[in-house]
């Protein structure tokens, strides 16, 4: 596995397709705004709501139980009501 030439380990993901690890900005999709969705609905995209949804779908993938703990306003809740809205699609 390629470790990154830059940063830290913490501040990267592994790419299991490629084989590498990578840095969490590079998978960050650019934010959207449409009007007709809600204010309290929007998630803008940042390192720390591909991070939270990254662990969240590759620990449930193994049936693991996921305790999100952290600052307000990083998604936490947001990713998670995401996954729970979408699970029949990728679980059942």
């Amino acid at each position: 596995m390629q470790l990154p030439s830059v940063g830290d380990l913490w501040g990267c993901y592994v790419d299991f397709d490629m084989k590498r690890m990578d840095s969490w900005e590079r998978i960050v999709p650019m934010f959207k705004y449409n009007k007709e969705v809600p204010f309290f609905e929007m998630l803008v995209p940042t390192v720390d709501t591909v991070r939270f949804g990254y662990l969240l779908e590759k620990l449930l993938k193994v049936n693991q139980s996921v305790l999100y703990t952290g600052n307000t306003g990083v998604g936490k809740v947001m990713k998670i009501f995401f996954l729970i809205s979408f699970m029949d699609l990728f679980y059942l």
